[in-house]
């Protein structure tokens, strides 16, 4: 499927892009993989069989893309230990929304 492919792109892509600090690279496959990931998480969630449900899903798509936020910020300032360690924490969460 499109998600599980954006999944495994985006911990390709981008976790190389950020080992080598290629910054610029790095952002351009995270962006990529996140506009596709923004309307297919919410189609998930949005298919779910009862409000809580869709609920749970769409706050837990919500945390994501704050984490995808702060490793966005973290390659503009081009630090690869905060890099590191919001996308891992951005792995982490795309784990659980997709759980």
């Amino acid at each position: 499927t499109r998600v599980s492919e954006s999944q495994k792109r985006f911990q390709t892509e981008v976790a190389q892009n950020i080992n080598k600090k290629y910054w610029t690279n790095a952002q351009n496959a995270l962006r990529n993989q996140v506009g596709t990931l923004r309307f297919d998480l919410n189609t998930l969630a949005a298919a779910k069989d009862s409000k809580a449900s869709i609920y749970a899903a769409t706050q837990t798509a919500k945390q994501f893309f704050v984490e995808v936020e702060s490793l966005d910020i973290a390659l503009r300032e081009k630090n690869l230990d905060k890099a590191q360690s919001a996308y891992d924490r951005v792995v982490k969460s795309l784990n659980q929304v997709l759980a």
